[in-house]
């Protein structure tokens, strides 16, 4: 059970592969019965310690196989387990800034393979200035690197042309069956096709602004995706895109964006009207 001391959010059927076979609790209760010093209760453990130590060790050793092999990028994002390449795993949003990052600079640098990190050849942003060229790692590893981030202004170049960027309707096919990790939440619509929109909300508010990307998407028949299951569908591999020169989103897409738009101006707004206010005194002192 130490493999999951840290772990958030981890289904009784993987817990449930360490127990098999292993009745804990009746041999346990057993040896409270059985024994009245402690002398017996020691002996008696270390005669189930060895009995079970090899059930155990099998019963470990295919959870950690589930782990790597079945768990799929919710659920990692959600464990903070000690495995081989625990040290490379990027949070997710470190994961996607390199993702559009590597779009961004096609042609303006070469990125390391499981490094995450790229060595900048060229600046592609010659009208904002010097950007200096050179290794840039995140995190960073080396003393040499660049400590690139979300942050880091180079960065915030780049996800701004992001962006900006006019993006034509398309048709896309992603893969669900070769995505690593795997992603269940998208299984149920292998095989399927639909339409998805996005869109860019900005909150304006006194103290910062917010941004909010809404997604909405339909499949077969026009049933409505859910937000989140829609976003998963960005994570998958792509191994087709076919520009379409015309093209009109399904109403129903609309309404749904709309729908959404409404519940985030709702909660900011009720947000905002719960903060607490703060008062100066006559004392001097605020509440």
């Amino acid at each position: 059970m130490k493999l999951f001391e840290v772990v958030f959010g981890a289904s009784d059927e993987v817990l449930g592969v360490i127990e098999s076979g292993v009745d804990f609790e009746k041999r346990i209760a057993e040896i409270y019965q059985r024994c009245r010093s402690p002398q017996e209760i020691k002996a008696s453990f270390d005669q189930l310690q060895l009995e079970l130590s090899s059930q155990i060790n099998d019963a470990m050793t295919r959870t950690r196989r589930q782990l790597l092999e079945n768990f799929d990028q919710e659920v990692l994002d959600k464990l903070r387990v000690s495995m081989e390449r625990g040290n490379d795993y990027l949070d997710r949003y470190e994961r996607l800034l390199m993702k559009v990052t590597q779009f961004e600079l096609d042609g303006h640098a070469q990125f390391l393979e499981g490094q995450h990190g790229f060595h900048l050849q060229s600046n592609p942003f010659t009208e904002s200035g010097a950007i200096p060229t050179g290794l840039y790692e995140l995190p960073r590893r080396s003393g040499e690197a660049h400590y690139y981030r979300q942050q880091h202004p180079f960065a915030q170049a780049i996800l701004k042309r992001a962006r900006e960027r006019e993006l034509p309707f398309a048709e896309v096919a992603f893969c669900e069956s070769n995505a690593e990790p795997k992603v269940a939440a998208l299984s149920d619509y292998a095989g399927s096709a639909g339409e998805l929109s996005i869109s860019w909300l900005t909150m304006k508010s006194s103290e910062q602004d917010e941004n909010y990307i809404i997604i909405a998407a339909i499949y077969d028949n026009r049933k409505i995706i859910d937000q989140e299951i829609a976003a998963k569908f960005f994570s998958l591999p792509v191994f087709g895109i076919t520009e379409i020169a015309s093209g009109v989103a399904d109403p129903q897409l609309a309404t749904e964006i709309k729908s959404q738009t409404i519940l985030i101006q709702q909660s900011v707004s009720h947000r905002n009207s719960s903060k607490p206010k703060w008062i100066s005194s006559s004392a001097g002192r605020t509440t």
